[in-house]
């Protein structure tokens, strides 16, 4: 979604549970990515999933130690996480559900 980075700048980080229509293609895409039930959220969500037992994992970045990927969060190195580059258009989220993201921040 760079192209839309100049929008996405002014809220931060989106992940997984934040934009429902992306979510949904990956988990098409992904049998680790499911929507699960969160006790500590008390909601359904979009998350990462044990890839054995599909326990919830959660919406963050699923690594060994989350500060690894901190540096190379803000340098832009992300590369050796980057899966796809799927093409916004092949995404056709709704500009409602963009709005939304802005009216939540």
């Amino acid at each position: 979604m760079c192209e839309l980075d100049d929008y996405f700048e002014s809220i931060g980080f989106i992940g997984l549970g934040d934009i429902e229509t992306l979510d949904k293609l990956l988990s098409l895409k992904y049998n680790t990515i499911c929507k699960k039930f969160s006790k500590t959220e008390n909601k359904s969500y979009f998350a990462n999933t044990c890839e054995h037992c599909k326990a919830l994992q959660g919406r963050y970045y699923v690594v060994e130690d989350p500060h690894e990927i901190m540096d190379e969060l803000f340098t832009g190195d992300m590369e050796k996480y980057l899966i796809e580059n799927i093409p916004y258009e092949k995404m056709k989220i709704p500009l409602e559900e963009i709005k939304s993201l802005f009216e939540l921040r």
